[in-house]
């Protein structure tokens, strides 16, 4: 009996574990089914995203790379298989990228890097690349799946907003530092300068177009020890072509590039002459709509491709010399203005205590001769008084023409000095030099025979002349020396006028 009820339990145990076994290969079946499903959806997901995909094992061998990966690189399947994850790797970006790879291999980790990768083409597109860690069934660590995003069209943009930035900061540094002053000789040095610092190139000039005689050079500046290893010829009669040959578009304010000027010989080590091209960029200044002048920027060895973005620079940095170029020729007009006497238009009394000062303090140094003649118009009131005011006007007016046409030299300077009364300033001319200027000025108003019929010595106008002469001294100022010319016109006068007497420093 006992017997019996043994076999029979073994019998349902039997059917138990049978009917247990099945359930499970059913479980077995379906996730195999759902394994595949998922593998499936997975390949079908992967092979149409446009990011690269692909799997790397523990030994950092490929074993799966995705259809945008295969069209990427050109490659079939298998060939795609057989390459290492390094060929393709830029070789500037390939140590950054073996360290990535290496850490995340040896700590079981991802990570998230840009770098360079080579397509079909064999060229070069900025990926983003993320790896994850992937695990087998039992918890192992296998390798790294990768994901690539092609990121070339970001990074341009992002590099072109950075050097935009870069380029907006250069430009402000430059515009301040051009609109410090007013000197044209100042801020052109500075633009020169300052385009030379950031952009790198071998040398720039600044000419001023003058009509009828080509270019005439402002400034000039060039990089220490440019040339170095060579000599470069003498290219300044080139430019005067280059304004004659692109006279139309330069007017237009056009930028000329001329990418193989061959205006340069290069001295080899064997003392070989031999012809070489250079890229130069002729920039036109606009001002008043007019052609003002053009810079030249000059790159020598290596020859120069130019950039869009160097060349935007230049035509900013140009378009605030315009501003610059315009302030400063006003500011020159208004200059002159304040120093220019309104009837006589001859320098004015403000010109000559400052040119006065300026040559006292540069004769000092030198220790050369200053002098000073003060000439008087005789009788002035009475000629007013029986002219009237217009015509002493056109008085003063003829007299101060006739001073001026007796003044030879450029240092010399006439001016107004009071109402009737002119002054005019010497350097470098002792008391005989000055004495007999002063002749010639009072025969040349004489010879002008403007009538002064109540004159109680002559029936013309003349003048009386103070004269004075010295060799600055530290311990003396100007005013001594016109104090010393004033005495000399005092004394003209007491001695019956139309005459001219000296007194020294020391009367």
């Amino acid at each position: 009996m006992q017997t019996l009820k043994n076999s029979i339990n073994t019998t349902l145990t039997e059917a138990d574990v049978l009917k247990q076994l099945k359930h499970l290969q059913e479980i077995n079946i379906k996730l195999k089914s759902q394994l595949k499903y998922t593998q499936e959806l997975f390949e079908t997901v992967v092979d149409t995203t446009s990011a690269l995909m692909w799997m790397i094992d523990a030994k950092e061998n490929y074993i799966f790379l995705n259809q945008a990966w295969l069209s990427f690189t050109g490659n079939t399947l298998d060939e795609a298989l057989a390459e290492n994850w390094r060929d393709r790797i830029h070789p500037q970006d390939l140590e950054k990228c073996d360290r990535a790879y290496q850490d995340a291999f040896k700590k079981c980790q991802g990570f998230q890097i840009e770098y360079r990768l080579k397509r079909f083409d064999h060229t070069y597109r900025t990926i983003l690349n993320t790896a994850v860690r992937r695990y087998d069934e039992r918890g192992i660590f296998t390798g790294l799946l990768c994901s690539c995003l092609d990121i070339t069209k970001r990074k341009k943009i992002e590099q072109k907003v950075i050097r935009q930035a870069q380029t907006d900061r250069i430009l402000a540094k430059i515009t301040q530092n051009i609109h410090s002053s007013l000197e044209l000789d100042v801020f052109l040095q500075i633009a020169a300068e300052q385009v030379i610092k950031y952009l790198s190139v071998d040398q720039i000039s600044i000419n001023k177009v003058v009509a009828g005689q080509g270019l005439s050079l402002l400034f000039e500046t060039g990089k220490n020890n440019s040339y170095s290893s060579c000599k470069i010829s003498n290219t300044k009669h080139k430019y005067n072509r280059i304004l004659v040959d692109y006279s139309e578009k330069l007017a237009r304010g056009e930028i000329i590039n001329s990418e193989d000027v061959s205006l340069t010989q290069l001295t080899t080590n064997d003392f070989e002459l031999i012809n070489i091209s250079y890229p130069l960029l002729s920039i036109p200044i606009i001002v008043s709509h007019q052609l003002w002048g053009l810079i030249f920027v000059e790159q020598h060895l290596p020859p120069r491709c130019w950039k869009t973005d160097e060349i935007k620079l230049l035509e900013r940095v140009v378009a605030q010399l315009e501003i610059a170029i315009k302030q400063s020729e006003l500011y020159q007009e208004l200059e002159e203005l304040s120093i220019i006497d309104g009837l006589t238009k001859i320098a004015n009394r403000r010109k000559f205590d400052s040119y006065l000062a300026t040559e006292w303090r540069r004769l000092t140094r030198e220790q050369n001769t200053l002098s000073l003649v003060l000439c008087d118009a005789d009788y002035f009131k009475l000629y007013n008084d029986t002219y009237g005011h217009q015509a002493g006007d056109r008085c003063l007016q003829q007299i101060a023409e006739a001073i001026s046409k007796a003044i030879k030299r450029p240092a010399d300077l006439v001016a107004r000095y009071g109402g009737e009364e002119f002054a005019i300033v010497l350097p470098n001319t002792d008391a005989e030099g000055a004495k007999y200027l002063a002749q010639q000025i009072r025969w040349q108003i004489e010879s002008l025979k403007i009538p002064h019929i109540n004159s109680p010595d002559d029936l013309y106008v003349t003048l009386s002349f103070g004269v004075s002469s010295c060799i600055p001294q530290k311990h003396l100022n100007c005013s001594t020396l016109v104090a010393a010319a004033d005495r000399g016109l005092y004394k003209a006068k007491e001695l019956g006028r139309n005459q001219i007497a000296y007194c020294s420093l020391d009367t």
